[in-house]
């Protein structure tokens, strides 16, 4: 064998050799691949599994503030609605001296209060003449003094000060302001 022979069947070796070191080298390589994406999986399942608490406590965290957020915006808009309908109820009760009935409110609102003459009736200046008139009906003798400022009603107070009922139409209101917020509520979206 010559040197040429040799060198082809050294080549010939050397390349059969680089094709089985390059066939398992791919092989290893796939195999190595193949594992690695393997334990890649298994150790993002892991820490998702490690993490799923935490995600599930931030999405509850943040669903709450959601509805939280979705409450407190209806609750202003019902509060807004509430409050327009009260607006006009002012409005309304602002203009009661205006109503031809307003004497017999008046002395509805006194009569309730009126028991005796040992007593200061406060009202609002234009009701000083009808209120004198109302007591004097009733032949009671107490003594009217303007100055409350109200829209309509009067406040009774005994002399010595010890004890002052409020029957005004903005003292009544507001007796049954929580009431009425309710059945506004009710009949405006239906809840209680």
């Amino acid at each position: 064998m010559g040197v040429s022979e040799l060198l082809e069947a050294i080549e010939a070796r050397g390349k059969e050799e680089r094709e089985k070191i390059i066939s398992r080298s791919e092989k290893t390589a796939k195999r190595l691949i193949k594992e690695a994406k393997t334990r890649a999986k298994e150790v993002s399942q892991s820490i998702l599994q490690e993490e799923d608490p935490e995600l599930e406590a931030t999405r509850t965290r943040i669903l709450g503030e959601s509805e939280l957020r979705k409450k407190r915006s209806l609750s202003k808009v019902k509060n807004q609605v509430v409050e327009e309908v009260f607006e006009k109820a002012w409005q309304n009760l602002s203009k009661i001296r205006e109503r031809p009935d307003y004497h017999s409110i008046l002395e509805k609102l006194g009569g309730e209060i009126l028991k005796g003459e040992d007593v200061i009736v406060y009202v609002n200046e234009r009701d000083v003449t009808l209120i004198q008139k109302i007591l004097t009906s009733r032949g009671l003798n107490a003594e009217v003094k303007s100055g409350q400022n109200c829209v309509g009603g009067l406040v009774v107070e005994t002399r010595n000060g010890s004890v002052s009922i409020h029957n005004t139409i903005e003292s009544r209101l507001e007796k049954i302001r929580e009431l009425l917020i309710q059945e506004v509520n009710q009949i405006l979206f239906g809840e209680g």
